[in-house]
C-alpha cells in the first residue's frame, strides 16, 4: 500500500492530512481486498494515525481560551472547559 505524501516533503502532516489518510486506511480495510499482511500493516498505520490525531486535538484543546465577562465590563480569559469525547469516554465509565 502506498502512503499518501504530505503537501510539503519532510514537514509534519496537518491534522486534515492525517484524518484523510485514516479514512483511506479504513476504506481499504473495509473493502477487504488486501492480503493479511497488508491488512496488518494498514491497521498498524491506522493506530499510529489515530494517536497522532488525538495528540493534535489534545494540543489544540489546551490552546483554547474562553473570555469571561466581568462586572466592570472587561473580559478575563480562562481555560476552556475540557471537551467531552462521548465516543471515546463512553466505554471507560461503568455508570452508563
Amino acid at each position: 500500500m502506498a502512503r499518501k505524501k504530505t503537501s510539503k516533503e519532510g514537514a509534519s502532516p496537518k491534522y486534515e492530512e492525517i484524518r484523510d489518510r485514516l479514512e483511506q486506511v479504513v476504506s481499504e480495510l473495509e473493502r477487504g481486498e488486501v492480503t493479511l499482511e497488508e491488512a496488518l500493516a494498514a491497521y498498524e498505520e491506522g493506530v499510529a494515525l489515530v494517536k497522532a490525531a488525538h495528540g493534535m486535538l489534545d494540543a489544540a484543546e489546551k490552546r483554547l481560551r474562553v473570555l469571561k465577562p466581568q462586572a466592570d465590563g472587561t473580559f478575563r480569559t480562562e481555560d476552556a472547559p475540557r471537551l467531552v469525547r462521548e465516543d471515546a469516554d463512553a466505554g471507560k465509565e461503568g455508570d452508563e
